[in-house]
């Protein structure tokens, strides 16, 4: 539902020269695995945060607000008018569709070739989800998770309303149309298990058993192929400190290998060597965005090999992210007081920066020892 018909596949990692069959280092033969995956719908108005939301977050040398006051992730596809416009064109999968505004009624709508406008419903703080139709008879589901009258410039914001899924080594893997062009490539993005984080499409995929090499993904979404990949693995685990739940994206030194890590505590078997916080988000307990995060001063984390004793290769490696939080500013005397700058930023307790964050309660400041307030995150 929602991709193209015909069952195209896009190359997407390594192909092997039999799809069934490759070889693996140890001369042993690896059976590559076909995936169903199946269209599911996207709760409204998920957070689900992608990697357009973070290409369009920095711009103009400074980031802009990606997440708003009540924890909804703004995406980069919106539908903009201007002070005085009553209509935007705006292209999803290769269509063009006339979306209308009425400043009057402060509503939104959508005109199709023939007949009337039909109007855009109001559902929370976004617009509800519609089926748009697209080249070739195919269908395109589309969500609204956010809309906005103002006197300069009105928008609502447009994302893919559906994932395809399907389970590999046990886990849930899950593709997203994430530049909405009706089909799944390189350019969109995948997660595993229920995390509304998403990563950007990897050559290579990590599950709590193992790494998979993606050979091929369905343009139509309705299947993919891997290949389970012979590097050996040490087990790791990666730690989130908080009261709300930490999801990042993790890449290998190279960018080949990618894992989405979910919650308070996960464990993974992975390569030795480094890797690096992509991005990531801070989702509380009722699924809103709390904070979005980027690696700030955050070192690479280094996986070493798994030692020689049997006890010390049993044991996890964990990278570490989240609190105890620090805020840093600027701060100088001016006439016997104390000025601070008004640019205060947050950070983790390893230098990772967290970003649009939801306040709940002032910030902690110490002034020659003495405490003013309290913060609370997620």
């Amino acid at each position: 539902m929602g991709f193209p018909v015909q069952s195209v596949l896009r190359v997407i990692g390594l192909v092997p020269t039999v799809l069934s069959l490759a070889c693996a280092a140890d001369g042993e033969v690896a059976v590559s695995k076909t995936v169903k995956l199946s269209a599911a719908a996207i709760p409204a108005p998920a957070a689900v945060f992608t990697p357009t939301v973070l290409a369009t977050a920095n711009k103009g040398g400074f980031w802009m607000q990606m997440v708003t006051k009540t924890g909804i992730v703004l995406p980069q596809q919106r539908v903009v008018f201007a002070k005085g416009q009553s209509e935007s064109v705006f292209s999803l999968g290769g269509t063009s569709f006339n979306f209308q505004f009425s400043q009057d009624n402060q509503a939104f709508a959508l005109k199709p070739e023939k007949g009337a406008a039909v109007p855009l419903k109001q559902a929370q703080e976004g617009l509800a989800p519609q089926v748009l139709p697209i080249a070739n008879k195919r269908k395109l589901p589309v969500a609204f998770p956010f809309a906005t009258v103002g006197r300069a410039e009105s928008f609502f914001a447009v994302r893919a309303a559906t994932v395809v899924k399907g389970t590999l080594d046990g886990e849930q893997i899950n593709f997203l149309d994430d530049n909405l062009d009706g089909v799944i490539d390189q350019q969109d993005a995948f997660s595993t298990g229920a995390s509304p984080c998403y990563a950007p499409m990897p050559k290579r995929i990590a599950t709590k058993k193992g790494i998979w090499t993606v050979d091929e993904v369905a343009a139509d979404g309705s299947k993919a192929v891997f290949t389970p990949d012979a590097a050996a693995t040490v087990a790791c685990s990666f730690k989130f400190s908080g009261e709300s739940a930490g999801h990042a994206v993790i890449a290998s030194a190279d960018g080949s290998l990618i894992a989405v890590v979910t919650g308070a505590n996960e464990a993974l078997k992975l390569p030795p060597g480094d890797y690096k916080l992509q991005y990531g988000a801070v989702y509380g307990a009722n699924g809103k965005v709390m904070a979005a995060i980027i690696p700030g001063e955050l070192p690479a984390f280094t996986l070493a090999s798994a030692g020689a004793d049997t006890k010390d290769a049993k044991k996890k490696q964990v990278f570490a992210y989240g609190g105890p939080f620090v805020l840093k500013f600027t701060a100088r005397m001016e006439g016997g007081k104390l000025a601070v700058d008004p640019t205060v930023t947050l950070h983790g307790a390893n230098g990772e920066r967290y970003l649009d964050y939801r306040w709940q309660g002032p910030p902690t400041v110490y002034v020659n020892g003495k405490q003013n307030g309290s913060m609370g995150f997620g």
